[in-house]
């Protein structure tokens, strides 16, 4: 996977030239500071790593998005193993009148060989991790003790984990979400020293900002049946 830029210095000058540009305008042009390539990076790093997640999970060879066309992602796995269905109530949508029946149908369709790990975690979209929380508020179904950063299903050890990579997307307009330990769900990478990551300015024309990224990645799954998944019917 490639991403390479080329940015014209004199284009980022109204944006950064106030915290980050030498003094004077023809300065800011002819050199950039390290500080700005720092900032670059962290942001373009970022929307970087929303782009392999949500390849991560809906990665297709077919697909006609650059995004997801490089390699197969965890949904292309699952869907061709044999995981569990967790929609045993055939919900057709998702709601704040429905959301706590799915996540407890969820749960109790574990498979028994799954039922006494500690490490078991329900990937699901922001949308409905949302919508789970306000049900249980609304319902008065919930304690906590403050500070807690991590949520579970009610009564239980599963650890909700809302996923940028089934949120945005296909799976943006109905949604999916999947249960399982993580060790099961694999990324496949390079070596560090075989990576590339640099963004370094045009020695020749002094005016461009290069940047260059390169790297290698896939993703697979061990067991399929250990996987519990939901699906709105009808989608």
């Amino acid at each position: 996977i490639a991403l390479t830029e080329d940015l014209c210095i004199d284009n980022l000058v109204a944006k950064w030239d106030q915290t980050l540009m030498k003094d004077g305008l023809l300065a800011g042009k002819q050199t950039m500071p390290e500080e700005f390539a720092k900032i670059y990076w962290d942001e373009k790093s970022k929307l970087l790593a929303q782009d392999v997640e949500l390849a991560d999970w809906q990665g297709d060879t077919g697909s006609v998005s650059g995004k997801l066309n490089k390699y197969r992602g965890w949904i292309s796995h699952i869907d061709a193993g044999s995981p569990v269905d967790g929609n045993t109530s055939n919900e057709t949508s998702v709601s704040l009148s429905n959301i706590v029946t799915i996540m407890r149908n969820m749960y109790l369709a574990i498979p028994n060989n799954l039922k006494f790990r500690d490490d078991l975690v329900c990937y699901m979209p922001y949308t409905w991790f949302q919508m789970y929380q306000q049900a249980l508020l609304a319902a008065n179904l919930f304690h906590f003790t403050g500070g807690e950063q991590e949520y579970t299903i009610i009564g239980t050890s599963v650890k909700l984990k809302p996923t940028y990579g089934l949120t945005a997307g296909t799976l943006s307009t109905y949604g999916r979400m999947f249960l399982t330990y993580p060790s099961n769900l694999v990324v496949g990478l390079d070596l560090a020293s075989d990576q590339n990551f640099n963004v370094r300015v045009d020695p020749i024309s002094n005016k461009q900002l290069l940047v260059d990224c390169e790297f290698s990645r896939g993703t697979q799954v061990y067991f399929t049946e250990d996987i519990v998944e939901f699906t709105i019917h009808g989608s």
